[in-house]
This record gives structure tokens, C-alpha cells and sequence, in this order.
């Protein structure tokens, strides 16, 4: 008797926790004009009152003027679970959309949702700002669409966040879970803040969903300057898994606040055309790792910085493995942090040095540094080790050239086992040369160039040195060739000029002096004789981005494109040498 008794109560108990609710029972329309705020509101009330349930709001588009809290052991259910189109607001939001228009203009005020306490949770939603204008710039600040108090437990998932100020900002949450969740928040993206026990950040997608993207779009350039997708403050082993972002300032921000820092992992993450992708500015001694990750500077950029350690408070490990960075970056990584310890394994270097000024792929100014395994793409400055720099170890690495190391520091301890640097050219094969673009080994001689490509109409059809292949240029790319101080040289770029690339001083230029200036459109041979003084000479281009998506019908490509690049042939003055592919060399 008292077994079935005990199986009674379990079976009450279990059918009390499951209970469900229906938003439209309780008065809401959908009709997206009445505000239905109150009949959510109750129907949550009434689920926490009964001991915790399911509230369901069926598809339909909720207008909600005011404010919606979720009760400890409460799910508000809606039925949205793909992925938002991307110009959603053109077909109209599908599935449960919740129309917000509460606090315009003050990012303080009463959040949208507020998950009040242990297991509060909100699932399968589209929330949608419609006062919000990508003309609007700086974009106008709303409170924190959902907002997590104090508890344990809570759980966001299937959400499209889609206009949002503050997307979600957790506060004292333990263990919560956050999945599947999309949009393009125009501030902060996540934050959370004192969350001491391990939280679950999963499949994350902060991209220009329903946005008209462009670079140099106001709002997106502001989003891209000012804006955070991933914020973490005082936490303790936070695990990132499946998160990307594009286009913000800052991709993942390790912070601090009065209490301390942060701890974690990061799990195939990626921050794509972002001014920083990776933020250091404290964090526990536990550290962080991270690993798979994919982090891009911002398009059109010469300031851009994979990953930046930087300030005095870091006192702990970031340990990076697995990773690719590309440009266009000044830096791959930078460490600045006297105390901070770093550890670069098994990443992929490439486009750095988008100012032409001898920047390193990884600039260590301080710290500890243990850099092993790495490959490095480019025919650059791979490391510097500055003079304030600790105990520093370089062992392994792979790097186009052979690794180039500048070492400053008198605490270096170990150059091991790396690629050794070429020899170069010979005096006599620099005096005659050419450097087929797009042809293997051709990214040791320029700068800031997209990848190779095949040449759809052939530059120089017929002529046995050139290959089918070619590069476009951005807007300022730079060659960097070989030469012999004191000579004369005759140099020719075998190149296409579109008509939107033209201005007044479009052209190639050689110590800030304008050497061959484009007059014509089309394909075309241009050169001129530069007089040299250094081993290796830059000449600059300069011209006008543009972007074939905005001038070319039916073009989607949004890259900032230059020129077409087919070859350069170098000549030295009464040399007798026959011409030599540098490619090889």
C-alpha cells in the first residue's frame, strides 16, 4: 500500500511539473497590433503558481508593449527553430515572433524578458525590435532583450534575436545553456558576469541577418568599430562551443569586474571581419583555451588584430591551438601583459603587415610566450620578441622563407628545430626576373593581394612566361621585389584596370612618388625605371576599392577590390643575365 501510495504522489508530482498553458487562453490575439503583453504575463503566472509547466505561444506574431518576466521552473515555448533567412524582413518573420517596444532609448531600464530565478527558460522565439532603423546611427539603445537574475539552470534555446541592442546578459546564472541562438545584436551580443559555475554557451550565429550589409554602411561600420558579440566578465569555466561572429569590433571579450575574472574553453569558434577577433584584458590563472578557431580583421581595414593580450591585469594562460588567422591583420597575435603566459600550437598565419611596415604575424612585447608548430604563409616578419619580453621559446615552426625571428629580448631562452631561412636570390638572378601573380611562390613579393585565380580573359595570351592565373588588389596593395642598391631598374606590371578603380592619382608609386599613373582602362602593360636604394624595393599601389556587388549587376562578391595583377618583370640597367622565374627562387 504505501509503495502505490509513494508511486501516486511521484506520478502528481511529475504530472503538476509538466503541466502546460496556452498563451491565447489567456487572452493573447497575435495579431501583431494588439498588445498581448498582460495575457503572457498571466499565463506565466499561472504555470508558476501551479509549481512550474510549459506556456505556449503558437505561431503567430505577438505585439508586446511592455514587459515579460518568466518564473522559476516556467519554459515560455513558441515554435521557431531554423535559422533566419537573410533578408527576413522581406518574407515576413515565420514561427512565434514577439514584437518588442518597450524601453526605446534607455539601455538601463526594464529588460524585455527577465528570467526570474532557477530554471526559467524561453525556447523557440522571434523577437523583433520594429522601431528599429539601419538608418539610425549610433543605433538606438534598448534594455537587455532577455536578462537572466540570479539562478540556476536557466536555459535559452532556438531563438532568432534578431534587431536587438543587448541581446542576452546573464547575472549571477549557474549552469545555464544557451543554444542555437542567431541574429545580429548592435551592441553586445552575450554577456555574462558573475556566473560562478559552469555555463554552456552552443551553435551561436551573430551575423548581418535582415541587415543590408556593407563595410562602409554606417551602421555596419559603427557595429564594426563599437560593438561586442561575446562579452565575459567574472565567471568561472564557461564553455564555448560552435559560436561565430561577423562584423563587430570585438569578437570574444575576456573582461573583468570588482570580483575577478574569467576562466573557460572555446571550441571551434570563429570571429570573421572583426577590428579585434580575440580581446585579453584579464583573466583567472586557470585561463583560457582555445581551439578550432578561425579569426579574420575587418574588411578594408590597416588596424585589425586577431588576438590582442593587453593591459596589466592578465595573470594567466591563453593557450591557442588549431586556429587560422587572415587578414587583413597588423598583427595575427599580440601579447602586451607582463604577467600574462601564452602558448601558440598548430596555427596557420597569413595576411598580416597591412601597413607595409615590417609588422610581425605574432608581436610579443611582454609576457611568456611558448610558440611551437606553427606555419606562417607569408615572406614576412613572422616574430618579434621585444625587449620587455620574459622567458620566450620558439620551436618547430614552419614558415614560407624559412621563420624570421627579431629577437630584443635578453631573457630569450630557446630558437629551435624552425624552417631556416632561404638564401634568397642571388645578386646575379635579382638583376633580371619575373614574378608570375597567382603562380605558387608568388606571395613572398606582394602584399595585401586576394588568392590566386584563374584569368578568364589571359593577360598576355600567348607569351610563354605568363600563366593562366592572376590576383586582384585591394585598394593599397604593395610589391615588395628584390633589388641591388645603386642600379637602375626597369620594371613592367602586366595588369587589368577596371573603370571603377580609376581616380585622379590612381597608379603605381615608389617612395611616394607617382611612377606610372593609370590613364586607361582594360588589359595592359605598364612600366616605368625606378633608380633603387634598398635590397628590397615597395612600390605601392593606389586606387580607388570597389566592390562588384555594388557595381556589377548580378555580382554578390563584397569584397574591396583593386586591380588584376598578371606578372612584373624587373630589369636591371646593362644587365646581360637571362630572365629568371623568381617564383622558384
Amino acid at each position: 500500500m504505501k509503495r502505490i501510495l509513494i508511486i501516486l504522489l511521484i506520478l502528481a508530482s511529475v504530472a503538476t511539473f509538466s503541466a502546460t498553458y496556452n498563451v491565447k487562453d489567456f487572452g493573447a490575439k497575435g495579431d501583431g497590433v494588439t498588445d498581448d503583453t498582460q495575457a503572457f504575463n498571466n499565463a506565466i503566472s499561472e504555470a508558476y503558481k501551479a509549481g512550474g509547466g510549459i506556456v505556449k505561444a503558437p505561431a503567430a506574431q505577438y505585439c508586446i508593449k511592455g514587459n515579460i518576466s518568466i518564473m522559476p521552473s516556467v519554459t515560455l515555448q513558441g515554435e521557431w527553430t531554423q535559422a533566419p533567412l537573410y533578408y527576413a524582413t522581406e518574407v515576413g518573420f515565420m514561427g512565434s515572433t514577439l514584437l518588442a517596444y518597450a524601453g526605446k532609448g534607455d539601455p538601463n531600464g526594464t529588460p524585455f524578458i527577465t528570467l526570474q530565478g532557477h530554471m526559467a527558460s524561453i525556447r523557440g522565439f522571434c523577437i523583433v525590435y520594429p522601431e528599429w532603423s539601419q538608418n539610425v546611427v549610433p543605433p538606438t539603445p534598448y534594455p537587455p532583450c532577455i536578462y537572466g537574475k540570479p539562478g540556476d539552470n536557466m536555459c535559452i534555446e532556438n531563438m532568432n534575436i534578431h534587431n536587438a541592442y543587448d541581446a542576452i546578459v546573464f547575472n549571477q546564472v549557474g549552469r545555464f545553456y544557451i543554444n542555437n541562438v542567431h541574429g545580429y545584436p548592435s551592441h553586445r551580443g552575450i554577456v555574462i558576469d558573475k556566473c560562478y559555475d559552469v555555463g554552456r554557451i552552443e551553435n551561436v550565429h551573430f551575423w548581418p541577418f535582415g541587415v543590408v550589409y556593407s563595410p562602409g554602411d554606417p551602421y555596419c561600420e559603427w557595429i564594426n568599430l563599437n560593438a561586442t558579440a561575446f562579452e565575459f566578465n567574472r565567471t568561472d569555466w564557461q564553455y564555448v562551443t560552435n559560436t561565430f561572429c561577423f562584423g563587430y569590433g570585438i569578437g570574444y571579450h575576456l573582461k573583468s569586474n570588482s570580483e575577478g575574472a574569467s576562466n573557460g574553453s572555446m571550441l571551434c569558434v570563429g570571429s570573421d571581419c572583426s577590428r579585434r577577433s580575440v580581446v585579453v584584458e584579464d583573466i583567472q590563472k586557470m585561463g583560457w583555451a582555445i581551439t578550432n578557431g578561425e579569426f579574420v580583421g575587418r574588411w578594408g581595414s590597416d588596424d585589425s588584430i586577431g588576438v590582442d593580450i593587453i593591459g596589466e591585469k592578465v595573470d594567466g594562460k591563453i593557450n591557442i591551438s588549431n586556429s587560422a588567422f587572415w587578414g587583413p591583420l597588423t598583427n595575427c597575435v599580440r601579447c602586451d601583459s607582463p604577467n600574462a603566459t601564452l602558448s601558440l600550437n598548430n596555427n596557420t598565419f597569413s595576411d598580416w603587415d597591412m601597413n607595409y611596415d615590417g609588422s610581425p604575424a605574432i608581436d610579443l612585447k611582454r609576457g611568456r610566450a611558448i610558440v611551437n608548430t606553427n606555419t606562417f604563409e607569408e615572406k614576412l616578419l613572422d616574430i618579434k620578441v621585444g625587449k620587455d619580453m620574459g622567458p620566450t621559446i620558439i620551436t618547430s615552426n614552419l614558415s614560407y622563407g624559412g621563420l624570421k625571428v627579431e629577437n630584443l629580448s635578453k631573457d630569450f631562452i630557446n630558437l629551435s628545430n624552425n624552417q631556416p631561412p632561404t638564401g634568397g636570390m642571388t645578386e646575379k638572378e635579382k638583376e633580371n626576373y619575373i614574378i608570375q601573380i597567382g603562380s605558387p611562390g608568388d606571395t613572398k613579393y606582394s602584399s595585401a593581394l586576394y588568392g590566386s585565380e584563374p584569368a578568364a580573359n589571359p593577360i598576355g595570351e600567348g607569351d610563354p612566361t605568363l600563366t593562366g592565373f592572376q590576383r586582384w588588389t585591394r585598394g593599397d596593395s604593395c610589391f615588395n621585389l628584390p633589388t641591388i642598391p645603386g642600379k637602375k631598374y626597369h620594371v613592367i606590371f602586366n595588369i587589368f584596370v577596371p573603370e571603377f578603380a580609376l581616380t585622379d592619382k590612381a597608379g603605381f608609386y615608389y617612395k611616394d612618388n607617382l611612377i606610372i599613373a593609370f590613364s586607361e582602362i582594360g588589359t595592359q602593360k605598364v612600366e616605368a625605371d625606378i633608380e633603387t636604394t634598398e635590397e628590397i624595393s615597395r612600390i605601392f599601389l593606389k586606387c580607388k576599392p570597389w566592390m562588384p556587388s555594388e557595381c556589377l549587376e548580378g555580382y554578390t562578391d563584397t569584397r574591396k577590390l583593386g586591380i588584376l595583377v598578371r606578372s612584373i618583370e624587373m630589369k636591371m640597367e646593362g644587365t646581360k643575365e637571362k630572365q629568371v622565374l623568381a617564383n622558384k627562387l
